[in-house]
């Protein structure tokens, strides 16, 4: 289940940032690469629009929080920190996509996605890496015997070499 989390200010060659519907605040991204980041309030023509996928947003997020649903029943404020956290909680259930606009050329919302992976994403220790043992017909690999890589081994220069040292046999 996809939802947009922003939605854009400007398309295409026009594209100058986007309004973030968790903050409900629009950002620009100004600067001859997009470094400057300017937050201001939402523009007049994009209220309505914000306004009816916020609620998209509240609607999908609040399968993962009971709280946020009352409040929204309630038509009381919702913090932002409840929003996120329940963006979180769907993301890491996989069953939440938070979809982020932006443009790579242009260095437009690329810090707000960066700022997204580390909000709504795992790190690598909280989640279970499954792999399949091609040597051993499918089976599941037994990660226990596999390198911890999130443990740098400095007499090795490269992760990726094709010494044996994490070979477990």
């Amino acid at each position: 289940n996809s939802v947009l989390v922003q939605i854009p200010i400007g398309l295409e060659d026009k594209h100058v940032g986007h309004v973030d519907l968790v903050t409900m605040q629009a950002r620009y991204f100004e600067g001859e690469n997009g470094n400057d980041i300017r937050e201001t309030e939402i523009p007049a023509e994009l209220v309505d629009q914000a306004n009816e996928y916020r609620q998209k947003l509240i609607d999908a997020v609040s399968k993962f929080d009971g709280e946020i649903e009352d409040l929204w029943i309630m038509e009381e404020e919702i913090p932002q920190e409840m929003v996120a956290n329940a963006i979180r909680k769907g993301t890491l259930s996989l069953e939440l996509t938070p979809v982020f606009c932006g443009s790579a050329y242009k260095n437009v919302g690329v810090q707000a996605l960066l700022n997204g992976v580390l909000s709504y994403l795992p790190n690598p220790n909280q989640v279970v890496n499954t792999a399949l043992d091609l040597d051993n017909d499918g089976a599941d690999y037994d990660s226990d015997q596999a390198c911890d890589l999130t443990d740098p081994d400095d007499d090795n220069d490269f992760i990726g070499d094709d010494d044996d040292d994490c070979d477990p046999d």
